[in-house]
């Protein structure tokens, strides 16, 4: 299978202000939790860059897309519920529509990178 990938890349260099909801951090709630439960939750994260990749399957016709997020903080963001939103707004800023964006399976997570699975509408 051949994929054809377009990728459009927005250069973003503002902060995101997190919800500090992840299961992976702890979170403020977290405070009175005794143990390893993940390292602490940033209050915020850098966002570089976005990066919007469209995979298409030229046998069936097949369309979807990621957002790689250039970040300058910890994987263990995954699932806080402020950068769907937040990456949501900023593709629109830049004229790209969407009816869905929210994190993808964390294997696709790692430091410096978030990947956001997104539906365009």
């Amino acid at each position: 299978m051949q994929l054809e990938v377009t990728k459009t890349r927005f250069d973003v260099n503002e902060k995101c202000t997190l919800s500090q909801d992840s299961y992976y951090t702890r979170n403020p709630e977290d405070k009175n939790i005794k143990g390893a439960i993940g390292p602490d939750s940033p209050k915020d994260i850098f966002v570089k860059a976005i990066e919007l990749l469209k995979f298409e399957d030229p046998s069936d016709g097949d369309v979807w897309y990621h957002a790689k997020v250039e970040h300058d903080s910890i994987w263990e963001i995954y699932t806080d519920t402020a950068v769907g939103p937040f990456v949501e707004l900023k593709l629109h800023e830049n004229g790209i529509k969407t009816e869905y964006c929210d994190f993808s399976e964390q294997g696709m997570q790692d430091n410096g990178v978030a990947d956001l699975d997104v539906r365009i509408s």
